[in-house]
C-alpha cells in the first residue's frame, strides 16, 4: 500500500525542491505561447509548448511582468 501524505507535506517537500536545486532557481524557458486568456481579474493563463510537452501558466494580475503582455 502506497504511504499517503498530507497536503502540508506535500507542499513541503516541493517548496524544499524547489528552493534546494540550483538549476531551479533561475529558469528561462523559451516555447509558443497557446491558448492566451485573460479573465476578467486581469490575471493571464496560457500554455507553452515545443511540440513535445506543454507548460499550463497562470501570471496573475500583479505578477512581475504581467503589464508588458500585448496580444498579436
Amino acid at each position: 500500500m502506497p504511504t499517503v501524505y498530507s497536503v502540508s507535506q506535500l507542499v513541503g517537500y516541493i517548496k524544499n525542491v524547489l528552493e534546494s536545486d540550483g538549476i531551479l532557481q533561475d529558469i528561462w524557458v523559451e516555447g509558443e505561447v497557446t491558448n492566451h486568456f485573460q479573465a476578467a481579474s486581469k490575471h493571464h493563463y496560457f500554455s507553452i509548448s515545443d511540440g513535445n510537452s506543454l507548460i499550463q501558466c497562470v501570471l496573475f494580475r500583479f505578477g512581475k511582468g504581467s503589464e508588458n503582455i500585448k496580444k498579436r
